[in-house]
């Protein structure tokens, strides 16, 4: 899960990067509208990097709790796993 929400960082920060360069483009007289295309694309990516993000870190906090739970039935102490 770490290794996809990383790659789609990096999609989305080489679809900034383009968004970037066509903004200058725009500055230069370029076309508009091809840079809202890949300012959207990459502002869509980035947004499903966060949401892949978050979801991992809410797996990652259930399976804590549920190894802190095992641990505790056990009686081994959970903070000496570090």
């Amino acid at each position: 899960m770490t290794r996809i929400t990383i790659g789609v960082s990096a999609i989305g920060l080489a679809l900034l990067f383009v968004a970037y360069g066509k903004g200058i483009g725009v500055a230069h007289g370029g076309n508009a509208l091809s840079h809202m295309y890949w300012a959207t694309a990459a502002m869509m990516v980035v947004m499903a990097g966060n949401a892949l993000a978050i979801v991992h870190l809410a797996r990652a906090q259930r399976l804590l709790r549920l190894m802190r739970d095992r641990c505790a039935e056990r009686r081994v102490p959970f903070d000496d796993l570090d």
